[in-house]
């Protein structure tokens, strides 16, 4: 993502897929928004470009086809003849979209334009969960991880012949030529082999099972490779909320109950990533700012994101 802060508003250019997880953060009900759209005009057989500003009203991420539609009022634009003041529009916003964004960003908003830049270019590698039975292949990005591949094993037919053609297969599926590969048993240095001339083996480690849930494991033993995104300060921020939940449980609070303690007395306040497509959770983000609040983000895609998605804001009080 680059993105350009002026007076009033700030031009924002998609560069990536991943760039659309932060405009979904970003941009919410209420915000003021400004891109082109084409538009059929009577007597032309080409659509025209139309400059449309246009108040939010819903925000919706469709991850599958790496989309975020915004849609609103539309409140200004130009040419003036082309446009319908306070119809509804939508911005369907993709890699390489453009678009300006009029609001005063909040210090957390602030913290995640940064963190776009930074790292949301970025493939960190591919991590590969194998043993006998299981194969998974997962896109590791700084904000969370996909699944490309999921299959079974032939356990029972695994001879020489048959390892080197599922080899030969997982090798044609990888998307980084930088691997991470984990599981029980031998079977991930038996792939490590298999890849080591082409690829570059960033670790090969043990974990309980190949399943998604032993990314748990997986993530405390690679620190030193993910230290610099923000899956590691995902990790960081879990391992505090379970030191508070574990041992001092009354300082924690959970969903509704966070307005009790908004104005001054909340430390921290950690939020799912789909609860801000909520007013009513960005209004209160807003108010615990003010306060000196530490707010952070989860991506629902992040390994550690399980506790915030049931709840959808937890936290930590000051007293």
């Amino acid at each position: 993502m680059y993105f350009k802060i002026d007076k009033d508003r700030t031009y924002i250019r998609i560069d990536t897929a991943n760039d659309l997880w932060y405009i979904w953060n970003l941009v919410g009900p209420g915000d003021v928004v400004e891109s082109t759209s084409l538009r059929s005009v009577e007597g032309m057989d080409q659509k025209k470009p139309v400059r449309i500003k246009l108040e939010v009203e819903r925000v919706k991420y469709m991850k599958d086809i790496h989309s975020v539609r915004l849609t609103g009022k539309i409140i200004d634009g130009s040419p003036s003849e082309y446009v319908q003041l306070g119809r509804y529009h939508s911005f369907d916003i993709r890699k390489d979209s453009e678009l300006y964004v009029y609001k005063d960003w909040s210090e957390y908003e602030r913290e995640l334009l940064n963190d776009a830049l930074k790292n949301s270019r970025e493939l960190i590698a591919n991590v590969v969960l194998i043993d006998e039975r299981n194969l998974k292949i997962l896109n590791l990005y700084p904000i969370g991880m996909e699944i490309i591949l999921e299959r079974d094993l032939p356990y029972s037919k695994m001879s020489e012949e048959n390892r080197d053609r599922i080899y030969s297969e997982i090798a044609k599926s990888l998307t980084s030529k930088k691997i991470i590969i984990a599981g029980p048993g031998f079977e991930k240095e038996k792939l490590a082999n298999y890849l080591k001339s082409d690829h570059d083996i960033l670790a090969v480690l043990g974990v309980s099972y190949a399943e998604i849930s032993s990314l748990k494991e997986l993530f405390p033993q690679i620190r030193d490779i993910i230290a610099k995104y923000r899956i590691q300060q995902d990790l960081e921020i879990v391992g505090i909320l379970n030191q508070y939940i574990a041992k001092y449980s009354e300082m924690v609070v959970f969903g509704e109950d966070i307005k009790n303690y908004a104005e001054g007395n909340l430390e921290l306040v950690c939020v799912i990533d789909d609860a801000l497509e909520s007013k009513e959770i960005r209004d209160l983000l807003k108010i615990v700012e003010k306060y000196g609040t530490k707010i952070y983000i989860f991506s629902s895609e992040s390994p550690y994101a399980e506790t915030i998605k049931m709840l959808k804001t937890v936290g930590i009080r000051r007293y």
